[in-house]
């Protein structure tokens, strides 16, 4: 097919796509009235779905290329079987995509180094292991910065290496005094490798370190540094980093080949784009359709929150996979762009990787509306049963519908068009902003009227919740919700303006300069024992595997094999002892399938026939590709291994003359040697559980969260004092607070809350940085070998504390994030408003106190339970442990006493407010409304998972073991609660009996 016929198939589909989408919204014009919001949406993503697919079937039939149309064949594109895969959840396409590229890469590998006769590029094994290495990136932008690295890695490794070995040989003229050398030598360079902050693939340069070394080891006794010998190892050092080059351009070459597309990032981008853009379209639908059917339509309302949930949850999915894919396409535009000869054509460097972080950062906001929808304590579920509560959301809905609609409608355009401009279109030519279309200042505009409109609908809806009776539940707490829910919707349409007026502004490129000097100005990890522990155990376990080089006895036994045990180790060699066992295991089995399969080739074919290399290559396609295709991608090493083993297994080098029996039984016992000496180096030498991390850091995490929290309420008393300076010309009608003293300057009062302001988010850092590594070390606490010494960790409950403690540290920093924004009304303001002299900072400063006490009792009885600071069995602590974990349920009680108590002094200031008719909030009145309600909704939510969090350690403590003690433990603490709750009882009646006597 020409480029004039593609050219007129796409405009012959953008011409359906248009009709499509006016025939569509004709539709949903006409069915509007008989359909829900949701299932119009549905409708128009169906259909916009349908045009994406065809024009996938048109590029499809773009090329005749034979291994295209292939491969085509094979994942059945465009057929209604791909389709039946797709619709299943399966993979196919890919895998057999990523199989055929691996088995075609290798086998051409083989082919060219071993059938051309070539001897300048020896070391055949280690071409197809940097192969394998560079295949596993998926694109072709992931693996050019990929092998750029290494090559960058492998000129100062080798060099250096190479360097040393020379100098070796003039310290030591003789084999011996080599081999004495060698060990300490190994494991000086380990060290060195490992900690400098230069190289970034640090294994593989251990690896090559430890093969360019090892060539010092020769037969003849007595060698100068000008042999031939010494020659002949720079021969091989450079035909080492040339046959790593081969491999890796190999693996990029057969990355370009269209099968039926190329591997690249923008494949995978595009449709990250369409998904990011509808998730979010359904997440602003779904938002509208809780707020304006709330009180009218509970099953709607309903059906929108697992809809809205849906999308927050793919979103967050989405962004992570947009934003780890943003760079590889910005080198594979670069790199078109270079080939195309194009240097203009209004081409906006960085717009994909402006728009992937700008969709991270609005996370903070999307949780703020999925959280103000999903919060079932606020839920208005008491619409049934009040009257009151159920006309004034249907005021909200009535009075905000138009600027709603607007604000919704504004909102998905500026995503459409943000999302085109990031995305990569056909030509390579993303779309531009449009200056004459003004979408940022529609949305300004927009804005305006939306918080207009909300000052004009809140005062309607207090003075119908005035005259509420609802008894059991306080009466104001709906407005607590819809305060959050408005701010989410409000800072993420306001989020979106802000990336508009600021898109056009194109990131300043470094010069190479600036790029070399901050590379060779990178600081070496400070002197802490914990930064070197890796480097320690590296080095330590290549000196001991560099002895079967060395020691004669071992050398005679595993020659010419003697290098696996050292490969072993620096393969394997991890931060976590977790990640570094269960390479090892998967390092076993895969050597051990490789060579299981080589020696049933060669039982059917025959030693004679075996040894032709066209029954050799063909042996190493055929076992790629399965390997490949039956990788798991959550563990892909011991498929990727197993490909790099057959390899090495039948050809090691061009000069293979090798028994293959003899190899295999000798690569699997080397390769347990090497096992085994790390293993018992980071066991027995440089022992550290990643089990006991992540029990430690988990009750860290509540600890620093209890100081948090604690200056949280030094924070709010500083804030107090604050308060007062700035109202003590106030009106004195206003409500009466507690008076305390003040330092007389002002100037002082600001400086103290501020400094108190910097602690907190140093409390907030210190509790985000626990939490974050205990979630980084626990799949390798997991993987740990359980030698029965200790309580195993449940993967799935611990995953869940894991989540609950998250949850935690986003709604800390929400908290500080509100404090700092209320606190610029108080510290900006020379004529404070009449809202803020009704005391919110002491309010508050009761809300955090009650947290405060609560969190005490619950960290004290955790303490009690767990003395050495790890939540696992110990000392028969079942009983101990549950009760304390049981203690956080009590965070329910704190969060109705948090309600009651802003529910109060919220209906005293609208009293107060509303005595005069038409009242309606000013903008900046409205700014501290909102926030004093947020910081109200972050509290609750604050004890919401915190409560969580306890129910999580209750399930994890219920899988302690039990004892004889339990029974009489679990009778006594009975005994004793119900003695504390007689006392209670007496107190109250004898209080209740003097104040009945009086």
């Amino acid at each position: 097919m020409s480029t004039a016929d593609i050219n007129n198939n796409d405009a012959r589909l953008r011409r359906d796509s248009s009709s499509l989408r006016e025939a569509s919204s004709e539709e949903h014009r006409e069915q509007s009235t008989h359909h829900t919001p949701i299932e119009v949406v549905v409708a128009s993503f169906k259909n916009e779905a349908e045009v994406g697919s065809r024009r996938r079937r048109n590029k499809a039939c773009g090329s005749c290329f034979f291994p295209r149309i292939l491969v085509s064949q094979l994942v059945c594109h465009g057929s209604w079987k791909h389709k039946m895969i797709q619709d299943n959840g399966g993979d196919f396409p890919s895998r057999i995509d990523g199989a055929v590229r691996a088995a075609l890469a290798c086998g051409t590998f083989f082919s060219v180094l071993m059938l051309s006769g070539q001897e300048a590029l020896p070391s055949v094994w280690l071409g197809n292991l940097f192969l394998l290495a560079t295949l596993n990136n998926d694109s072709i932008g992931a693996s050019i910065p990929f092998a750029a690295r290494l090559i960058r890695d492998m000129v100062l490794t080798m060099g250096f290496s190479f360097v040393v070995n020379i100098i070796l040989h003039s310290m030591g003229s003789t084999n011996r005094a080599f081999a004495i050398l060698l060990p300490p030598v190994t494991g000086a360079l380990t060290f060195f490798i490992m900690s400098c902050p230069y190289l970034a693939c640090k294994n593989y340069m251990v690896i090559l370190m430890w093969i360019v070394i090892r060539l010092g080891l020769h037969d003849e006794d007595v060698v100068n540094v000008n042999s031939p010998i010494i020659m002949d190892q720079a021969k091989l050092v450079f035909g080492m980093f040339g046959t790593c080059l081969a491999g890796m351009m190999t693996a990029i070459i057969f990355m370009t080949i269209p099968m039926p597309r190329p591997a690249l990032a923008s494949n995978n981008v595009n449709q990250l784009l369409a998904q990011s853009d509808r998730d979010m379209q359904i997440l602003l639908y779904s938002t509208k359709v809780v707020w304006l059917n709330a009180g009218t339509s509970s099953n709607t309302v309903r059906r929108a929150h697992g809809i809205l949930e849906l999308a927050v949850e793919r979103l967050k999915c989405c962004a992570r996979n947009l934003n780890a894919n943003a760079n590889a396409v910005e080198v594979e535009r670069n790199i078109a762009r270079f080939f195309a000869m194009k240097k203009g054509n209004g081409y906006r460097k960085g717009s994909l990787i402006q728009w992937s972080n700008f969709i991270c950062d609005q996370q903070i906001h999307v949780d703020t509306i999925h959280i103000a929808v999903t919060q079932r304590l606020l839920e208005g579920g008491h619409t049934a049963y009040n009257e009151h509560l159920r006309e004034a959301k249907i005021s909200l809905a009535n009075n905000m519908k138009e600027t709603l609609d607007s604000l919704v409608d504004i909102a998905i355009e500026s995503i459409q068009v943000c999302t085109a401009v990031a995305e990569s279109n056909d030509n390579g030519k993303p779309t531009k902003f449009d200056p004459e279309d003004s979408l940022h200042e529609r949305m300004e505009e927009i804005l305006v009227k939306t918080r207009h409109a909300w000052g004009l609908a809140l005062p309607k809806a207090e003075s119908i919740m005035l005259n509420s009776d609802l008894a059991n539940v306080p009466s104001l707490a709906f407005f607590v919700r819809r305060m959050h829910l408005f701010y989410g919707i409000y800072k993420f349409c306001d989020g979106l303006k802000m990336y508009m007026e600021n898109a056009d502004q194109v990131p300043e490129r470094k010069s190479t300069w600036c790029l070399f000097k901050s590379y060779i100005t990178q600081p070496w990890p400070s002197l802490v024992g914990k930064h070197y522990r890796l480097p320690f155990k590296a080095s330590v376990g290549m000196i001991i595997a560099s002895l079967w080089a060395v020691v004669p006895f071992l050398y005679h036994r595993s020659s010419p094999f003697e290098i696996w045990p050292a490969l072993t180790v620096a393969s394997v060699n991890l931060a976590t002892a977790g990640a570094s066992y269960n390479k090892c295991i998967d390092r076993l089995w895969a050597i051990l399938l490789a060579s299981a399969f080589a020696l049933l080739v060669q039982f059917f074919t025959g030693e004679h026939l075996f040894l032709k290399d066209y029954v050799r290559i063909p042996i190493v396609v055929s076992f790629t590709f399965v390997a490949i295709y039956l990788r798991n991608p959550s563990r892909p090493y011991p498929a990727t291994y197993a490909a790099f083993c057959i390899g090495a297994i039948l050809y090691g080098s061009i000069q293979n003359d090798f028994d293959v029996e003899g190899y295999v039984t000798d690569r699997i016992v080397l390769t347990f040697v090497g096992v085994i000496i790390f293993v018992l180096v980071e066991f027995l030498l440089f022992p550290r559980s990643s089990r006991k991390s992540v029990q430690v850091k988990a009750k860290t995490f509540l600890t620093q969260t209890h100081t948090y929290m604690i200056q949280a309420l030094t924070t709010l008393k500083s804030m107090e004092h604050l308060a007062k300076h700035t109202n003590e010309d106030a009106d004195t009608k206003s409500i009466v607070v507690e008076q305390t003293p003040a330092p007389a300057d002002v100037k002082n009062v600001t400086d103290d809350f501020l400094c108190n302001v910097d602690v907190l988010q140093s409390c907030q850092l210190d509790a985000q940085v626990s939490m974050t590594k205990a979630n980084n070390e626990l799949q390798s606490a997991v993987n740990e070998p359980c030698l029965g010494l200790s309580h195993p960790i449940n993967q799935s409950l611990w995953i869940s504390l894991m989540g609950e403690e998250m949850q935690c540290n986003t709604q800390m920093q929400a908290l500080t994030e509100a404090i700092k924004s209320l606190s610029e009304f108080y510290l900006n303001r020379s004529d404070p408003l009449p809202l803020m002299r009704w005391g919110w900072p002491a309010l508050y400063k009761d809300m955090v106190e009650q947290v405060v006490e609560q969190l005490s009792v619950c960290c004290s009885r955790l303490d009690g339970a767990f003395p050495d600071g790890q939540i696992q069995p110990q000392n028969q602590n079942l009983i101990k442990a549950n009760q304390a974990t049981a203690a956080f349920r009590d965070f329910e009680d704190v969060r109705l006493n948090i309600l009651a108590i802003w529910s109060k002094r919220y209906r005293s200031f609208l009293q107060s407010h509303h005595q005069q008719d038409g009242v309606t909030y000013q903008v900046d009145s409205l700014r501290v409304m909102i926030r004093l309600g947020l910081i109200a909704s972050i509290v609750i939510e604050l004890c919401r998972n915190l409560e969580n969090t306890g129910r999580s350690l209750e399930a994890i403590t219920r899988e302690f073991p039990t004892s004889a003690m339990d029974r009489y433990q679990s009778i006594s603490t009975l005994l004793s609660l119900d003695v504390r709750s007689s006392k209670e009882k007496s107190v109250k009646s004898q209080s209740l009996w003097i104040s009945t006597y009086t």
